[in-house]
């Protein structure tokens, strides 16, 4: 067999080798792009687990990876009727046979001047990224057999009501007292009204991990048509000074309330005090919890 002389055996091996690269990269590419007719072999779900007293402001939704091969999701969101939920843009990556919960924050419900909030299947809308950096939107059914999508918008719509008629919360003022020798932290809770309308009733309030909150007479209190404000007698004690409450805490100052209006369920309240209480509030743990 004759050789071709080296300089030329060079240039054609390298030839070949760029007709292989090319080839290999129109090959990778077409086959993406044929796949992109495919479908995606993704789930999503809405979790049936979610509780209302976990994360208001969270919808958790379950994306099941239902093919052979990972895939990237870049970017998703929930669409319902009344619920739509803020897009996740970072990159979850799901295993073959693998589920991942993911935590989307909740958007304002679209809440009608009356009646229950629209109810509808919700789908989610997902970006799935290729390794080669080419993307395709794909919309995913969003089974919830539970309804906690239509339950999430039903509470969230009957908070506003509520609040629409009267806010409740906090006074300005507040005294230190003593109580069997711990020190208390003396104000009111207010209930004032916003706008003309019907009686509104305060069912009860709680403290905190860290904080107990007393009123000095027993719930219900309720707002008549005719009144613009209530004012209840309220005393904080930090009764919880053990480390692991002080350490371990996450809403020390989130405090809550319950309220209703004629007719409707009872629903729950948050109450966050203003910056000034809250110092108070850290003064109190610090006069109260220390060590014996």
């Amino acid at each position: 067999m004759v050789g071709l002389p080296r300089r030329h055996a060079l240039a054609v091996a390298v030839a070949g080798a760029a007709l292989l690269v090319l080839g290999a990269g129109v090959v990778v590419g077409l086959s993406f792009l044929e796949s992109r007719g495919d479908p995606v072999r993704l789930a999503a779900e809405i979790d049936q687990r979610f509780r209302m007293d976990e994360a208001a402001e969270v919808m958790p939704v379950l994306l099941r990876n239902n093919g052979d091969l990972p895939i990237t999701v870049t970017h998703l969101e929930l669409v319902a009727p009344s619920v739509v939920t803020a897009p996740e843009t970072s990159s979850i990556i799901v295993r073959p046979g693998w589920t991942r919960r993911v935590r989307l924050s909740l958007r304002p419900t679209r809440c009608p001047e009356r009646g229950a909030p629209s109810s509808g299947p919700a789908a989610a809308v997902a970006t799935v990224a290729s390794s080669e950096g080419a993307s395709r939107q794909v919309r995913l059914p969003a089974p919830d057999p539970e309804n906690v999508l239509d339950g999430v918008a039903r509470v969230d719509c009957d908070v506003r009501r509520i609040l629409r008629v009267a806010d409740v919360g906090f006074g300005a003022r507040w005294r230190r007292a003593a109580g069997d020798g711990d020190p208390l932290l003396r104000g009111h809770l207010v209930i004032a009204r916003r706008t003309a309308g019907p009686p509104m009733t305060v069912t009860g309030a709680r403290g905190s991990t860290v904080f107990t909150l007393r009123a000095s007479s027993e719930p219900p209190w309720r707002l008549d048509a005719d009144e613009g404000r209530m004012a209840i007698p309220v005393e904080f004690e930090a009764t919880r000074c053990d480390p692991h409450a002080l350490l371990e805490s996450k809403k020390t100052y989130v405090f809550s309330a319950w309220a209703k209006l004629p007719g409707e369920k009872e629903q729950h309240l948050t109450l966050q005090p203003e910056p000034r209480l809250a110092g108070r509030l850290c003064q109190l743990i610090a006069d109260g919890c220390r060590p014996t």
